[in-house]
C-alpha cells in the first residue's frame, strides 16, 4: 500500500489525505483474511474475560444500589477479589493484544510479510519494542499533563479547614480549572498522536 508523492513534495512529506484513507480502508479489505488471521485468538481470550467482567461489575453495582438508604451516605463500596483479577486480567488481554495485532499489521503493510499465527509474535523483540515506545510515549505525554492538572486543581478548587483537617468547601470551584484542564488534555493528546507516529517506522526498522 502507498501513496505517491512528487518529487518537489518530498520536502514535505505529507501524504494526500482522501487518497491515503482510500487505500487504508481498500487494504483492509484486501486482507480481511490476514487480518483475522492476526486477531481470532486473542479475540477467542478476550471477548469471554470481558464478558465475564462486565457481568461481575454489573452484578456489583446493582447490590450497591440496593443497599443504599435514603438520606444516608453510601457505605464504601468493597470490590469482589474476583472482579479485580477478572478486570486486570482482561485489562493485561487487551493490552497484549493490541500490540501483538498492530505490530502484525504494520509489518504486513510496510514490508508485506504475511502473519503466522494469531499471537504467535509475542515474544518476539518487535512487539516488545512496540511496548517499550508505547509505554515511553505514553508517559511522555501523561505525566506532564498529570503534573499540570494537580497543580492547578491544588491552586484553584477551593478549600476549607474541618477539624484542622483541609477538606473541600460547597463552594463552587474556580472556573480556571474547566478552561485548564481540557487545553492540557487536548495538548497531551496531540502529542501522544503525533509521536504514535514513530509505531509504523518502527516495525518496518526491524526485520527479523
Amino acid at each position: 500500500m502507498s501513496a505517491t508523492l512528487d518529487a518537489r513534495d518530498e520536502v514535505n512529506a505529507k501524504l494526500p489525505f482522501w487518497q491515503t484513507v482510500s487505500l487504508s480502508y481498500s487494504f483492509y479489505f484486501q486482507h480481511l483474511g490476514d487480518a483475522l488471521r492476526i486477531s481470532w485468538l486473542w479475540l477467542l481470550i478476550f471477548v469471554p474475560l470481558a464478558g465475564a467482567t462486565n457481568w461481575l461489575q454489573m452484578s456489583w453495582f446493582s447490590e450497591v444500589i440496593a443497599t443504599m438508604k435514603p438520606g444516608e451516605p453510601p457505605p464504601p463500596p468493597a470490590m469482589p477479589i474476583a472482579m479485580t483479577i477478572l478486570g486486570t486480567a482482561s485489562n493485561l488481554v487487551m493490552f497484549l493484544a493490541g500490540c501483538s495485532i498492530a505490530v502484525a499489521w504494520h509489518r504486513l503493510v510496510l514490508l508485506d510479510e504475511h502473519p503466522g499465527l494469531s499471537g504467535g509474535n509475542i515474544f518476539s523483540r518487535n512487539v516488545w519494542r512496540y511496548v517499550g515506545m508505547g509505554l515511553a510515549i505514553l508517559l511522555m505525554g501523561g505525566l506532564p499533563a498529570v503534573a499540570v492538572v494537580a497543580s492547578v486543581s491544588l491552586w484553584t478548587l477551593p478549600y476549607a479547614v474541618d477539624g484542622g483537617a483541609p477538606a473541600m468547601s460547597a463552594a463552587r470551584p474556580n472556573p480556571a480549572v474547566f478552561i485548564l484542564i481540557p487545553i492540557v488534555y487536548l495538548a497531551a493528546c496531540i502529542i501522544v498522536m503525533r509521536l504514535c507516529c514513530c509505531f509504523p517506522g518502527a516495525q518496518s526498522a526491524i526485520h527479523a
